[in-house]
């Protein structure tokens, strides 16, 4: 798996820490999950979201319902089955005033397609969620500070993860080098089974096959 997409996890819940005033732990995924699927779902649609607002205008408001999805969904293209007709994306969320952010997130949620919508607002009632925010307005510099943080964070995780895999593969090498040496005779294992602690018996045994 790419090392960027397995850092994406790690990196995602570590947003948790900025829900800690707000949010009891118990309900971290409440609140991260949805709001990483509506985001893949905005960068899904991003690309046709004008073309699809645009034949929404279009279309007489007395149109069947079933009928008018399928007109829309095809405005997406690609075979894709859902459609969003809010005004808003979640890049014009991010520039909205902090007063405003609530409804217009509401707005977004409301204005998905009845598939998605039904989830959103009667399955994981996600909307009651967002109406218990808080939105704290931080500017420009403050904003600039919190994504370097976050950036500096996920380089972090990833150098860890990075280290971890290359101990792995070591020790996998080492291990498989110290059942050939066993098997075939270079070292006498019960020797290293009897005296001394594990870390000299290792010891011995790379200068043993070192040499």
């Amino acid at each position: 798996m790419n090392t960027d997409i397995k850092s994406l996890g790690p990196f995602v819940w570590s947003i948790a820490e900025l829900l800690g005033g707000d949010f009891k732990q118990s309900e971290y995924g409440k609140v991260i999950l949805p709001f990483v699927v509506l985001r893949r779902l905005d960068c899904i649609l991003e690309e046709r979201k004008q073309a699809v607002v645009d034949m929404a205008n279009f279309l007489p408001e007395d149109m069947d319902d079933d009928a008018r999805d399928t007109l829309l969904s095809g405005a997406v293209g690609q075979d894709i089955r859902i459609y969003n007709l809010s005004r808003f994306t979640f890049a014009s969320l991010k520039g909205q005033d902090a007063k405003d952010i609530q409804k217009n997130l509401i707005d977004y949620i409301s204005k998905f397609s009845g598939n998605v919508r039904g989830i959103f607002l009667d399955k994981l009632l996600f909307t009651d969620q967002v109406s218990s925010f808080s939105f704290k307005y931080a500017d420009i510099a403050e904003q600039a500070v919190r994504a370097s943080g976050a950036v500096k964070e996920r380089n972090r995780i990833t150098r860890v993860q990075q280290s971890t895999e290359k101990s792995i593969d070591r020790l996998k090498e080492y291990r498989s080098a110290l059942i050939t040496a066993a098997v075939t005779g270079q070292i006498d294992v019960t020797t290293y089974a009897k005296s001394g602690t594990p870390d000299r018996r290792l010891d011995a045994i790379q200068v043993e096959m070192g040499a």
